[in-house]
């Protein structure tokens, strides 16, 4: 299969045009159709585990260690959900609160990482995880069908290649050094410029009367579609 193409936007309005036109309520509707094809019914944040991240995200992580990197995500997430993460992600009321919960959540798992892979795992890398969890989480029980669509509207989007790149056309973030035509995971340093990342896509979505999240539907879900 080929690899898809990141989404080029000429400016910001071009962005804000292809955003209004996102209609992300079906984009989760298909999302949680298609957990259920695969498990045959909802199995709540088990599914959300199991399908949030997928293979080739694992693959960046290379381990040479006796556990994968998919089994440390995996075991980790079960414990923190089953710990009570879960009814903090219920009780979220703004973007504030999912990035406290978020960021506590990736410092937790950077932990966890080193100790038993032995190697660092930057802040940034561990929040795109926690950010596909969450992601997950909205297309599952409890959270699905009744209060995704509050969620939805406090969430981060996971940064990879297919949602840095395109975020060329927003001028405000010239200034972060990064080399937008190749940027990559890798290209995020650090908290500061992950949240400035972050605020941007936040407004410009804003600016579409969509959530967040629908630039991620924009950005990654729907050319990785195309070449399906």
């Amino acid at each position: 299969m080929p690899e898809p193409a990141t989404r080029v936007f000429t400016n910001l309005d071009h962005l804000v045009a292809e955003l209004r036109r996102r209609r992300w309520r079906e984009d989760f509707q298909k999302d949680h159709e298609r957990l259920i094809h695969r498990d045959g019914f909802d199995l709540g944040p088990l599914s959300a585990i199991y399908a949030s991240v997928s293979s080739s995200t694992f693959r960046a992580f290379r381990s040479g260690h006796e556990w994968a990197p998919s089994t440390v995500f995996r075991e980790w997430a079960g414990r923190r959900l089953s710990e009570g993460t879960m009814k903090d992600v219920l009780a979220l009321r703004s973007n504030e609160e999912y990035r406290t919960l978020a960021l506590g959540l990736a410092r937790n798992l950077e932990k966890d990482w080193k100790q038993r892979l032995h190697g660092p795992l930057q802040i940034p890398r561990a929040l795109k995880l926690v950010n596909l969890l969450m992601k997950g989480l909205c297309v599952v029980c409890p959270v699905w069908p009744k209060r995704f669509g509050t969620l939805v509207w406090f969430l981060d989007v996971p940064l990879d290649k297919y949602s840095l790149r395109p975020l060329a056309c927003i001028p405000k973030l010239a200034n972060l050094g990064i080399r937008w035509n190749t940027a990559t995971m890798g290209s995020v340093p650090d908290l500061r410029t992950y949240n400035h990342i972050q605020d941007s896509i936040h407004e410009a979505c804003a600016k579409a009367n969509v959530p967040a999240i629908a630039y991620d539907f924009l950005a990654w879900n729907l050319p990785h579609r195309e070449v399906k």
